[in-house]
C-alpha cells in the first residue's frame, strides 16, 4: 500500500514540477526593469535622437521557453536590451515571422537602432 503513495507522490511531482530544468517561460525569466519607458517605433520618431546601437533579436519558436512567441516577445526583449544600453526608444523596427520547416518551429526576428532622445 505504501507503494501506491509513494507512485501517486513522484507522479504529483512530475506532474507540478516538470521533467525540464530549461522550461521557464520568458516572461518569468525577463529581468523586472521598467521597459515601458522605451519606446518602439515603426518607422523614424518625431523626436531629435542620437544613435545608441542597431540591435537584432531573433527567437526561436518551439523551444519550451519561446514555444508561443510573437513580435510582442521580441519587442520586449529589444526594449530590454535598449534599457542596458542606455536608450529610451528602438526606432525603424521591423518584424520577420518565418514560419516552420522541417527541421524547426520557426523564428520571430526584429532589428531596430537604439536611440536616445535628445528633447
Amino acid at each position: 500500500m505504501h507503494l501506491n503513495y509513494k507512485i501517486g507522490a513522484l507522479l504529483l511531482l512530475l506532474a507540478v514540477g516538470g521533467c525540464s530544468a530549461n522550461s521557464t517561460p520568458l516572461f518569468l525569466k525577463a529581468e523586472k526593469r521598467p521597459t515601458h519607458n522605451v519606446e518602439i517605433v515603426e518607422g523614424q520618431p518625431k523626436h531629435k535622437y542620437k544613435a545608441v546601437k542597431e540591435l537584432s533579436v531573433s527567437l526561436k519558436k518551439g523551444n519550451p521557453q519561446y514555444a508561443y512567441v510573437g513580435k510582442l516577445d521580441v519587442a520586449d526583449e529589444m526594449k530590454r536590451q535598449a534599457l542596458a544600453l542606455g536608450a529610451n526608444a528602438v526606432i525603424n523596427v521591423k518584424y520577420e515571422d518565418q514560419f516552420w520547416s522541417w527541421t524547426d518551429w520557426g523564428t520571430v526576428s526584429g532589428t531596430g537602432l537604439a536611440v536616445k532622445y535628445l528633447d
